[in-house]
């Protein structure tokens, strides 16, 4: 049985019974304007006058793409997530910025990311950064103060347009090469 209450004169309270149970309150309608909707005698939205304030997880539902905003189970960590195999996109000004894609790419103004993360635009890095793998950059790179290349046989290679290497610089055992690789020749030696 549903029915609705009119409490103190001044609200309204819809409540619901059950096979003889007590009724509990599924909405209250204040006064002041806020509302208040239940589930199972618990407030699970409630407005005021600075907003709204959702106990659970929040989902919206559009079209087969379900995102959630809520906890992750045991309440440990806050969660904003799709739910489908969707893309999670994050805007500023009715504009995307970043992308989470549905295998985990990231793309930072960039609407179909095609590594693991794409950044359009520049970026400053402040702390250190380590590669683990190939480091491929292009146009002109500006490094500072200190360049150490590491490894058994470290070389620093210059390639050309045509994607072949011209010169190489070898350091071993304490001695310098330069080595002309278009020609298969040692240029300079150092010891």
């Amino acid at each position: 049985i549903n029915y609705i209450e009119n409490y103190n004169d001044v609200d309204l309270h819809i409540k619901s019974t059950y096979g003889g149970s007590p009724s509990k309150t599924q909405a209250k309608f204040i006064h002041n304007g806020a509302v208040e909707l239940y589930n199972n005698g618990n407030v699970k939205l409630e407005t005021t006058t600075s907003g709204a304030t959702v106990s659970g997880a929040l989902i919206s539902s559009y079209g087969g793409i379900n995102t959630r905003l809520g906890f992750v189970s045991g309440g440990s960590e806050g969660v904003i997530e799709t739910t489908s195999n969707h893309s999670l996109v994050l805007g500023v000004n009715s504009s995307e910025k970043v992308r989470i894609t549905s295998n985990g790419r990231v793309g930072i103004n960039s609407s179909s990311p095609s590594t693991t993360l794409d950044v359009v635009g520049g970026a400053a890095i402040s702390g250190g950064l380590t590669v683990g793998a190939t480091l491929n950059a292009s146009g002109t790179c500006n490094l500072g103060q200190t360049v150490t290349i590491t490894g058994t046989n470290p070389k620093l290679q210059f390639v050309d347009t045509n994607h072949d290497s011209d010169y190489s610089i070898y350091g071993s055992n304490g001695r310098l090469t330069v080595y002309d690789d278009t020609n298969s020749a040692e240029r300079v030696r150092i010891d």
